[in-house]
């Protein structure tokens, strides 16, 4: 018998599409994980970076969004908003 989609290894649906989009957007200019119910994007190349499209992309499904810089790379981290 067949695994059902969602106990099975690979995540379908509206989220890995997204991330699927995501990973499209940014190419080789970031790395991005699943996390928090969001996103952890690890700029590699920030000067060519989408900022604009990946913000926007990330705001149109209401993503709270952070910036910051760790270990000397600029990290971008997203999240539904709290209810």
């Amino acid at each position: 018998m067949a695994t059902p989609p969602e106990t099975s290894g690979t995540p379908t649906g509206p989220k890995r599409d997204l991330e699927d989009s995501l990973r499209a957007l940014i190419g080789d200019t970031a790395e991005v994980d699943p996390t928090y119910g969001g996103f952890e994007i690890r700029l590699t190349r920030p000067n060519d970076f989408p900022w604009a499209e990946v913000m926007e992309l990330l705001a149109s499904i209401r993503q709270d969004i952070w910036v910051r810089r760790f270990e000397g790379r600029l990290l971008i981290v997203s999240k539904p908003p709290a209810v």
